[in-house]
């Protein structure tokens, strides 16, 4: 998610991106269906955020993110002070402590030196410290960091121009950036209540530009350089980096020292920090937590619900499928090696054997079908496969465990100018068997396996409401944009989860939440509206 997951990072513990180095219809998409699409009720902006006010939160769980600006770099440098680039507040994705002796406390004011101490910190316990990323350190010369960082400035203004502002006129402006000039300074210049990084300030020869939003702040600092993790239990680095070349860094969770012409960057925690810890969840499921109270506890003020409620009888998903994170595939090649395959539209309806390989390529905007017999079909309309029994093989589409990978329900196969775009339509139960195992390892329990499940079903709902992708005819891709799907083999551990949540979601005032998930807290989680 950007989501979203245990996030990238091996395949004992998945993900490089949402867990992929350790581990992410009442309504269907308008495209999809003629029912309309119910519309998710909205959640107004913080107003504190805009008086530079604060509100009290307690030491396990806040209301609101604490940032008084106020005492953040912007005084001392008698700077502005921006209200423009937080999100909108999110009454159930706010801060927890996983602490298992800090508090909130810890940042309760601007001060980078007790940050620094913080995540240096290599005895420091809490759910789901058994993360090879509980903490972790990398490095880079201070003048090669500052000649990165000009040309990363302007990338990361290209990519979200909303959150990289220019001081104009005493003012903090969105206004295109063509040069930097010389990096003098790089600064922290605010954090959240959880320590998660809210605003960096870069100083150039040519002005001063603020950088907010944690994404950008992971970008701007990656070192291509090794980066050393630390489990809670063991207190030290291990001696082999967990990431050869960090061209992101884990997370927002961090501060940085000069050492000698270097700056050293210690921090915790893999992803974007809210909602669900899947490592936490790890921990506090094999400590006796129920799956239920570990949903409430990171999904505040959540009632379960079921996907009836929300979707009726029709409970079909769209994934559009990618292979090496693109949607757009070129030659295929699909079968059954167990059942009978249908394929059908509108212009042919035929049936082929099991194991009989059929060829699917594009050929100038027309889908032509090439069956072992050599005889061939063509149209330009979308093509459907339907294996008569569980699963169709489509290769080559790379993922995890595979470069053929298999599916249940049906395929659809769409011509695209000179490439073919691949929907995987399904029941949403069925989709969970392969995105739970793809999201969590089964090591973790079958109790925390729960908690991913009824996560990752609620996030496939509310992304069918949403209609992100309506234009391009599905509801969620495959991907740790949206969540992980087939990326690892099915297990019964993660079968048995999904059977014993069946149709459970997590609704907030009637409405299916937006269920996101991370892999490793740094011992905080964070408001949705720092964020996003």
């Amino acid at each position: 998610m950007y989501k979203g997951g245990v996030e990238e990072i091996t395949s004992q513990i998945l993900m490089k991106k949402k867990i992929s180095l350790i581990f992410l219809s009442a309504l269907v998409l308008i495209s999809c269906t003629n029912e309309p699409a119910k519309k998710v009720k909205t959640v107004t902006p913080n107003g504190d955020y805009k008086t530079g006010t604060t509100t009290t939160t307690n030491t396990e769980r806040g209301n609101r993110e604490k940032i008084t600006l106020e005492n953040t770099v912007f005084k001392k440098l008698g700077l502005p002070l921006p209200y423009n680039t937080f999100g909108a507040a999110i009454p159930y994705l706010v801060p927890v402590n996983d602490n298992h002796n800090e508090s909130f406390g810890v940042f309760g004011e601007y001060n980078e030196d007790k940050a620094l101490k913080y995540f240096k910190n290599l005895s420091s316990r809490g759910h789901g410290d058994n993360s090879p990323y509980w903490r972790w350190k990398t490095s880079i010369k201070k003048s090669e960091l500052y000649s990165k960082a000009e040309s990363r400035l302007i990338a990361i203004y290209k990519n979200n121009p909303r959150n990289v502002l220019t001081l104009v006129n005493g003012e903090w402006q969105q206004a295109p950036i063509r040069s930097v000039g010389t990096v003098q300074d790089i600064i922290v210049a605010a954090r959240g209540e959880s320590g998660i990084i809210t605003h960096m300030l870069v100083i150039t020869s040519n002005g001063k530009y603020l950088i907010a939003k944690e994404f950008n702040v992971r970008k701007l600092l990656a070192t291509n350089n090794a980066l050393y993790g630390s489990k809670g239990e063991e207190g030290s680095y291990n001696s082999k980096p967990i990431i050869p070349n960090v061209t992101s860094l884990p997370s927002a969770y961090l501060a940085f020292e000069e050492d000698g012409g270097y700056i050293n960057i210690y921090g915790g925690g893999f992803g974007h920090g809210v909602g669900m810890s899947q490592f936490a969840a790890g921990t506090l499921t094999k400590n006796g937590e129920s799956y239920k109270n570990v949903l409430k506890r990171y999904y505040t003020d959540i009632k379960l619900s079921t996907v009836e409620s929300v979707l009726g009888k029709d409970k079909e998903i769209k994934v559009g499928i990618t292979t090496n994170g693109s949607l757009e595939h070129g030659r295929l090649t699909i079968f059954s090696s167990e059942n009978k395959v249908q394929i059908y539209n509108d212009d042919f309806d035929i049936t082929v054997g099991e194991n009989e390989r059929v060829d699917v390529r594009n050929t100038s905007g027309t889908t032509t079908i090439t069956l072992e017999n050599g005889k061939t079909y063509k149209t330009k309309n979308p093509l459907n496969f339907y294996a008569k029994g569980e699963y169709l093989t489509l290769s080559p589409v790379r993922k995890g465990h595979t470069s053929s990978p298999r599916y249940r329900g049906i395929i659809t196969i769409i011509p695209r100018s000179s490439s073919l775009r691949v929907i995987n339509t399904l029941d949403i139960e069925k989709y969970l068997l392969q995105v739970v195992p793809s999201e969590m390892p089964k090591s973790f329990g079958v109790e925390a396996l729960k908690v991913q499940a009824v996560a990752a079903r609620t996030y496939a709902v509310s992304d069918i409401l949403k209609g992100k992708y309506a234009k391009d005819g599905f509801h969620i891709k495959d991907t740790v944009e949206s969540q992980v799907y087939n990326n690892q083999v099915e297990n019964e551990e993660a079968t048995r989860a999904i059977e014993e949540t069946a149709g459970e979601i997590m609704t907030y005032d009637g409405v299916p939440i937006d269920a996101k998930y991370f892999s490793t807290s740094a011992g905080f989680t964070s408001h949705a509206s720092n964020v996003w």
